[in-house]
């Protein structure tokens, strides 16, 4: 399971898309508290901002990412483990697939 974090990890940081939201949300936070004398606005402005812009950001990006990386995650998912640790569980897989294609 940690293999498979590790290499969705580095999936999701190499993207670009993730590079300039975070760029995007710096510079915006950045330009708030510039602009602001008192801190406070500048706080509830990114308050704001954030609890409008972050779901919605991570609502499309984690189904772009998901459609276009079921492939990759489903063949991670179906590599060879160590036969003795998760034998039960192979079985398991063979008789379920045994039954529903019989």
């Amino acid at each position: 399971m940690f293999k498979i974090s590790k290499y969705v990890l580095y999936d999701i940081l190499r993207n670009k898309v993730v590079i300039a939201y975070t760029a995007f949300l710096f510079i915006v936070s950045m330009s708030l508290f510039q602009m602001e004398e008192n801190s406070s606005k500048a706080v509830l402005s990114l308050l704001n901002i954030v609890l409008i812009v972050v779901p919605l950001v991570s609502m499309v990006f984690s189904t772009i990412h998901w459609y276009n990386s079921y492939e990759f995650i489903e063949l991670m998912l179906t590599s060879r483990l160590a036969a003795r640790k998760y034998s039960g569980t192979n079985t398991a897989a063979l008789v379920l697939h045994w039954l529903q294609h019989s």
